[in-house]
């Protein structure tokens, strides 16, 4: 599904299959956007097309069911949680740690009016996407844009 896109000039034509290599990225009006992004999956540097969610001076973007936030030094850096399991007591714990919220701590610590909100945020798609619209509203400077509504639901 991200490793290419088919497209066709009209309904009678024949169409093309363009690869992440090809094309800065296609979207459809008013909907989705996808932009081609090389991330590093296994040691592996791989070029895909990512549905961007949210673009401005943080880039929210996802592949598959994966969040990654690219910044303006173009580094691509995964939101993600850690569950280790513990034994102890004869009993399994586990133990959960939330680095993408120290990764949120780190890329917007400029923006003083963000960080409340910050260890509110959950791994999902709609918290994310208010939290990066705010920080990147924060400032003034560059404005937000979404590629997804983010109304009830």
């Amino acid at each position: 599904m991200n490793e290419h896109c088919v497209f066709k000039k009209n309904p009678d034509s024949g169409q093309r299959d363009y690869g992440p290599a090809e094309l800065f990225g296609y979207g459809f009006t008013r909907d989705k956007f996808f932009s081609s992004q090389e991330i590093i999956v296994k040691e592996i540097p791989t070029r895909y097309f990512v549905e961007e969610l949210v673009h401005g001076r943080l880039i929210l973007f996802r592949l598959n069911t994966d969040f990654f936030l690219l910044d303006s030094d173009k580094k691509i850096e995964r939101l993600f949680i850690t569950r280790t399991t513990i034994h102890a007591n004869d009993r399994d714990y586990v133990k959960t740690r939330d680095n993408y919220i120290e990764l949120l701590s780190q890329k917007m610590n400029d923006c003083p009016d963000i960080k409340s909100r910050i260890a509110n945020t959950t791994l999902t798609e709609r918290s994310l996407t208010l939290l990066i619209e705010k920080y990147n509203d924060c400032g003034g400077s560059v404005k937000s844009l979404s590629f997804k509504r983010t109304g009830p639901g």
